[in-house]
């Protein structure tokens, strides 16, 4: 199956659109769990097992288990396989390269790594997203308008054709790549750039950062993430409102809890 098809079967099961951010923060790791990276193991390992009821997807960031050190790695790829029992896997790596480095990139992520999908920039150019969608089965989700404050200076700016930046390369990448392996990202506290973003690219899917610690709202992203048919096309991502909901030994109850309350808000906002 597709990545498309598995989160599909997700939403249809549980009626959930969570995607559980894994961001490891080794100063954020509640009482009882060792500093290192076997300790991130346990942690997150057991996050995913208290969530796995309402998650549609799960995203570990590659950049907190990069900062661990080569046993961070393993750990990434033994979590990677370990997850994928429950539900399909995000890197968030939001590679932007070109050429051959591309393509290594993408066989490190699909292959090395056996991602589900991944994050990609994409200000080099379509060269910098097309060796992943050769991957047919996997998903690319490209940076489009992003949940941080300085977002602004990049994504906004107006383009000679009076584009917002963001804009003009939806408008690009619809017309150069009409696969259906890929979509954007597009942060919750950007709501109406989202809008705008689904007006040049009505039917792809989105990865929704921005909502739970930075404070987007839930409700109107779904509402905006709608597709053609009316169909709620986003995978809304929460972080640390999950990992950290106690820093106690109920660490995995408390973030379970927290993934259900998220996952009840999608419900009512679909009644």
């Amino acid at each position: 199956m597709s990545f498309l098809e598995i989160v599909q079967r997700g939403v249809d099961s549980k009626g959930s659109f969570l995607c559980v951010g894994l961001d490891p923060d080794i100063a954020k790791l509640p009482e009882g769990i060792s500093k290192d990276a076997a300790g991130v193991f346990e942690f997150l390992t057991r996050i995913v097992e208290a969530t796995h009821q309402y998650a549609v997807v799960y995203k570990p960031n590659w950049a907190f288990f990069s900062a661990l050190g080569i046993e961070g790695h393993r750990i990434l790829i033994d979590l990677i396989e370990s997850t994928r029992e429950n539900a399909p896997v995000i890197l968030d790596a939001k590679v932007g390269d070109i050429g051959n480095t591309a393509k290594a990139y993408a066989k490190f992520v699909f292959e090395q790594m056996n991602a589900d999908a991944v994050t990609l920039a994409p200000y080099m150019g379509g060269d910098s997203i097309a060796p992943f969608l050769d991957y047919e089965d996997r998903f690319s989700f490209v940076l489009g308008i992003t949940s941080n404050p300085t977002a602004s200076q990049v994504e906004k700016l107006k383009t000679s054709g009076e584009e917002r930046v963001f804009e003009a390369m939806a408008s690009i990448f619809e017309s150069e790549f009409p696969q259906p392996n890929w979509g954007w990202v597009a942060g919750a506290t950007q709501v109406e750039e989202m809008k705008a973003l689904r007006s040049k690219s009505p039917d792809r899917w989105l990865l929704i950062p921005g909502v739970g610690a930075q404070g987007g709202s839930l409700e109107e992203s779904l509402e905006a993430s709608k597709d053609t048919k009316g169909r709620i096309r986003g995978l809304v991502n929460a972080s640390r409102s999950i990992l950290y909901a106690s820093n106690g030994s109920d660490y995995a109850e408390a973030a379970g809890k927290a993934a259900e309350d998220m996952a009840n808000q999608m419900r009512k906002t679909q009644e």
